[in-house]
């Protein structure tokens, strides 16, 4: 029989010590979950932080954060960055603990830009949000949607481990309605969703090998350049979102007007620029709050540290 063109096509079989390793994980994944879920939201958080900050600083991962660091902001010193690096990881331990509460802490959060969302949902038109990894990056589509019912699909990468990524889409359900994964095929729904008048969610500081190339912190980052090609496209507003860690598992979240779009009639000029504006924001808020953006990620170039800033 066919594949229908919208079917995802079958996942290969596992290998058996993938499969050991994938489950083992699992398995202390859906453990913490538990533990965390039977915790109240600001208790659960603060274990969290105290696990983050005991043990993260202590992986081998924490030298690439600080090789970041260091490109980002050279004038600081090695106890400015250090300080950073515990508190980064202060942050995505409570991240990780507050998972089962993306609700609650929806609910609660300080969400500023209401009159922008209620524009969006009453225009019924396209939109899309952009953001970063910074503090709990879940809160802002839960936030909007406990709160104002915001109808947000969110665009993310998906894990190795299907398990534990069936784990997280579940708690995501706190403020997503649909969840689409950067891929090829993710690519297609998300074309579709934006010609259908829907609102899309997505993180756009991952480094993406296949991208182009955009200043972020002075040097040149490989970056995904299809959401600014689809608001491009479609004449889509794009609405900077920022999210805040205030104190615990208290949050802020801003949405903000919608960027202004050039059209020159040069499709890679217009889109270079807009995704140059777009990093542009993010790099306000972490150069603000440096300690809430997740420093773990590679990405800038490895020889990055010997090119100099212009």
């Amino acid at each position: 029989m066919s594949q229908k063109p919208d079917q995802t096509p079958p996942s290969p079989p596992l290998p058996l010590p993938l499969k050991i390793r994938y489950g083992f994980e699992t398995a202390a994944a859906y453990l913490l979950y538990g533990i965390f879920k039977i915790m109240p939201a600001a208790a659960a958080s603060a274990v969290g932080g105290f696990l983050g900050r005991s043990i993260g600083p202590h992986l081998g991962i924490s030298k690439k954060a600080l090789e970041n660091l260091t490109l980002a902001f050279p004038e600081k010193s090695e106890a400015e960055k250090r300080e950073i690096l515990r508190k980064m990881w202060d942050n995505l331990g409570r991240n990780l603990a507050e998972y089962p509460h993306l609700a609650a802490i929806g609910k609660r959060a300080e969400l500023e830009g209401q009159d922008i969302i209620r524009a969006i949902m009453e225009s019924g038109k396209p939109a899309i949000v952009f953001s970063g990894h910074i503090a709990n990056w879940e809160v802002g589509v839960s936030a909007a949607k406990q709160q104002m019912g915001f109808p947000s699909h969110v665009a993310y990468r998906k894990p190795n481990n299907p398990w534990v990524d069936g784990l997280l889409s579940r708690a995501r359900r706190a403020g997503a309605v649909g969840q689409v994964t950067k891929s090829r095929r993710g690519a297609l729904k998300m074309t579709r969703l934006i010609k259908d008048g829907k609102v899309l969610t997505v993180l756009i500081d991952q480094k993406f090998n296949e991208g182009v190339a955009v200043p972020f912190f002075g040097y040149e980052a490989m970056t995904m350049p299809f959401p600014a090609r689809l608001a491009l496209k479609y004449n889509c507003p794009l609405y900077p979102g920022r999210i805040e860690r205030i104190a615990g598992a208290q949050m802020k979240v801003t949405l903000y007007p919608a960027i202004e779009i050039e059209k020159t009639g040069d499709t890679e000029k217009d889109t270079l620029a807009l995704l140059a504006e777009m990093h542009r924001h993010l790099e306000d808020w972490i150069r603000e709050r440096p300690d809430q953006w997740l420093w773990l990620h590679r990405r800038w170039p490895d020889n990055a540290s010997e090119n100099l800033k212009k």
